[in-house]
């Protein structure tokens, strides 16, 4: 008979060869998928935050045209194949019919790609808008906000922004990138300060103690464990809070 020992080291050696064989199973790459990001429910996770934010886009000039679901069909299919992208089409027909708010879902998309891949999907969701000739107001500040809610730097909205606009978005110099109004007019400077709750005649000091207050209430960190629409109205929050100090500041010259 097998030592005690001899056993366990028997034991061990299955238990180490069945291990392999179930990890070697479960990443066994699936052909018949598209080259997707993920697999399993990661994937399908990610899909349905990509049909939310191009759903917005398509929607957001009040109208959905059919070359705006060829571009969004040929991602579908160049991404998780022929037979998903069908499933993917009727998911989005219920999002084109529905009301919803998809700045969590482009926040989702920002922590589960890499840069370069959140690139391309600003660049489809210009596409879309761009589809049908005709670039509005509203797609374009819809746009800027998926990008900045997908983690765009802000150099790199912009340049989306711009490409929007010179290829046919009457978006004019009034640029609202992040859901913040630039700070060169007065209407933007009172409501700046309405945004941090002091009038307009507070110190330099009290602007700023009112700035530290609110940034510290809205700051990302301290919703970190709370729900992903709850992470988004405090980021969302937070940005007016800077934007709000950042036009005070340069509208008075400090």
């Amino acid at each position: 008979m097998l030592s005690i020992i001899g056993q366990i080291i028997i034991f061990y050696a299955l238990y180490r060869l069945l291990g392999l064989l179930f990890s070697s199973s479960k990443s066994t790459p699936d052909n018949n998928r598209g080259g997707g990001y993920y697999g399993g429910d990661a994937e399908t996770a990610f899909r349905h935050a990509l049909l939310k934010v191009m759903a917005a886009a398509m929607k957001a000039d009040g109208r959905v045209v059919r070359a705006e679901l060829n571009v969004v069909k040929r991602v579908l299919v160049n991404q998780f194949g022929e037979e998903e992208a069908r499933e993917a089409l009727l998911e989005l027909r219920d999002l084109l019919r529905a009301n919803f708010d998809p700045r969590a879902d482009a926040m989702r998309i920002g922590k589960m790609i890499s840069y370069a891949d959140r690139l391309r999907i600003a660049d489809i969701l210009c596409q879309i808008a761009e589809a049908d000739g005709i670039i509005t107001d509203s797609e374009v500040q819809t746009i800027v906000n998926l990008a900045y809610y997908m983690g765009l730097t802000s150099a790199d909205t912009m340049r989306f922004a711009e490409r929007l606009h010179v290829n046919g978005g009457g978006y004019g110099n009034n640029r609202n990138y992040g859901g913040q109004s630039s700070a060169g007019s007065s209407g933007s400077v009172a409501a700046a300060y309405k945004t941090l709750g002091i009038s307009p005649d507070a110190t330099n000091a009290e602007v700023k103690d009112a700035y530290r207050s609110l940034a510290k209430k809205y700051h990302p960190d301290r919703y970190a464990t709370q729900s992903a629409e709850a992470q988004a109205e405090a980021e969302q929050k937070f940005k007016e809070v800077q934007a709000a100090y950042e036009a005070i500041k340069e509208a008075r010259g400090v």
